[in-house]
């Protein structure tokens, strides 16, 4: 095909009138298709339509035989690039290649040295663009955001809304990796924009519906997550990308776990552990073995989930992988509390606390919490624990996370009823049941006897 020879000899692009191509098509009554003609794909005639993509000489040479018209209809004025344009061209062009062999650390060099340089508003939106993109890959969600958002609002202007979902989609990532709550409002508008285009790009729409799978994970609303997980499932048939089908099949596996259906949990984290591309995955790699450790765990077998822990562990120190690392310490001070090592489990829980709190990551550090405080009740640290579950609780109301305060107050409930605190106890599942079924709570009016010393009559 010609877009295969083309993008193996990098043939410079040329600048065509905004709009020409979709006229000469619409004028002419062809479809992408008839345009296309088997040597180039449809999607390649759409992108150079809304100006995502500059077509090379042949492929324009094909477009003006097609739709009747001499190329110089097509051309922009000056659309026949000067030689600096050509080399930003096969720049830009190298980005896109660095970016497809998943080298983020060349596309971070080479974006860098080409924003040094005095550049044209679209380059520079596209350099930043792969910047932003690279950065989100190597866990630098920070440095990400602004050149994410500088290329949003150069495409926005350009009416580019191709780029707008990309820049968009990306962006909820980096803040997914914060630990944002505003991720899952950025996700849902750039999924709705994505299906608003006209044809509905279909790798990108999974691409976002996975993306926002995740999230609902992040956020525990597992039946949410279920669902689009199984849309991904169902759009994408045919999916080629199996780094991308086992990350669906991980975290159906994480959802159903948590909604207690241990079969389909265990079925679907053996089949993403089985994929060989997740080894290219760190990040994904990380999340199965733990998740693989946690399902061992709820079997009893703490020697074998160790292990897999311990792999997680080591994975996210060599990849830097800081979310995950803080996540791997918490399921291995559960592990450890459960066979009786409470001070190793306090180190590791504490440790992962307080990382990540300094990092900002407020829905880990607020688990962390929680964690502590069951360690602290297991070693009799009745007050160290109260005070725990009170910032869990008050971290998870301040991130507004229903699913994660509804955990939290009943993990806190189980201590205090362990504890011989029945009113307490009592307190925790009426306020787990307000945020669930807050009808139901309004109109429950029986309590037990309140706790002692609390000085009520």
């Amino acid at each position: 095909m010609l877009e295969v020879a083309n993008r193996r000899q990098r043939l410079p692009g040329v600048d065509v009138r905004p709009g020409a191509v979709k006229q000469a098509r619409a004028e002419t009554g062809l479809s992408l298709a008839d345009v296309a003609g088997g040597r180039v794909t449809r999607a390649a005639i759409h992108l150079i339509e809304t100006g995502r993509s500059r077509p090379s000489m042949p492929v324009l040479e094909m477009i003006a035989e097609k739709t009747g018209r001499p190329v110089s209809w097509f051309l922009a004025p000056g659309g026949r690039k000067n030689a600096a344009d050509l080399e930003m061209e096969a720049r830009v062009s190298e980005l896109d290649h660095l970016a497809a062999a998943q080298d983020y650390e060349r596309v971070r060099q080479v974006a860098e040295k080409l924003l040094e340089q005095q550049l044209g508003e679209t380059f520079e939106a596209r350099v930043r663009y792969h910047l932003g993109r690279a950065l989100v890959r190597l866990y630098e969600p920070g440095e990400a955001l602004p050149h994410l958002a500088r290329a949003r609002r150069v495409f926005e202007a350009l009416e580019d809304n191709w780029m707008v979902v990309e820049c968009m989609d990306w962006t909820a990532g980096a803040m997914y990796l914060r630990e944002d709550p505003g991720a899952l409002g950025l996700q849902e508008d750039a999924l709705r924009l994505c299906r608003s285009l006209d044809p509905v790009p279909i790798e990108t729409e999974i691409r976002l519906l996975t993306n926002l799978a995740a999230v609902y994970t992040q956020r525990r609303e597992w039946p949410k997550a279920v669902k689009l997980y199984e849309q991904v499932l169902e759009r994408g048939q045919e999916m080629q990308d199996m780094g991308r089908l086992a990350r669906v099949y991980a975290g159906l596996g994480h959802a159903y776990r948590n909604l207690g259906d241990l079969t389909r949990a265990v079925s679907y984290t053996q089949r993403a552990a089985a994929f060989e591309s997740l080894q290219r995955d760190k990040s994904a790699l990380a999340r199965v073995e733990v998740e693989l450790a946690v399902l061992l765990m709820r079997h009893g077998d703490l020697v074998s989930a160790e292990k897999h822990l311990a792999n997680a562990l080591e994975n996210c120190l060599q990849n830097n992988l800081e979310d995950q690392r803080d996540r791997v310490l918490l399921r291995l001070a559960e592990l450890h509390l459960d066979r009786g090592d409470g001070d190793r489990a306090r180190r590791e829980a504490h440790e992962a606390t307080l990382q990540a709190e300094r990092s900002d990551r407020f829905a880990t550090a607020g688990e962390g919490h929680a964690v502590l405080g069951r360690i602290r009740a297991a070693a009799g640290d009745h007050d160290g624990a109260d005070r725990e579950f009170e910032k869990a609780l008050r971290t998870f109301g301040r991130l507004d996370e229903p699913e994660r305060l509804v955990e939290t107050h009943h993990a806190y409930a189980q201590v205090l009823k362990e504890r011989g605190d029945s009113a307490g106890a009592y307190e925790q599942l009426a306020a787990a049941m307000a945020i669930t079924r807050p009808g139901l709570a309004a109109k429950t009016t029986t309590r037990p006897a309140a706790r002692e010393g609390s000085g009520t009559a």
